[in-house]
């Protein structure tokens, strides 16, 4: 909860916390943390977003394909006027270890 606006310093607004989190959390480059404002109404986001799948359904484990398509995938996104960002977390060069 923010301190009523009474008792506010100079910079003490929520946009200017969230700049100065997202500045110091940057500094942490073992991380990727980023804050993200409280929605105006509970429960409706500004972060949640959706959550996209993309599967290689022509029986295939062709992982540089399926790179290149979640690729060219954030590549439209970056077009579209209504999405503020996103981001993919597959990386087909990266391996995974089993135990």
């Amino acid at each position: 909860m923010l301190k009523d606006w009474s008792e506010r310093g100079k910079s003490e607004d929520l946009r200017s916390l969230l700049q100065q989190f997202n500045r110091d959390f940057a500094a942490i480059e073992q991380a990727r943390i980023v804050v993200f404002p409280p929605p105006p109404i509970q429960g409706i986001g500004n972060a949640a977003g959706f959550t996209m799948q993309i599967e290689l359904r022509d029986g295939s484990f062709d992982l540089a394909k399926l790179q290149t398509t979640t690729n060219t995938v954030g590549e439209g996104r970056a077009d579209a006027e209504r999405l503020a960002a996103g981001d993919s977390t597959f990386r087909s060069t990266v391996a995974s270890s089993s135990r």
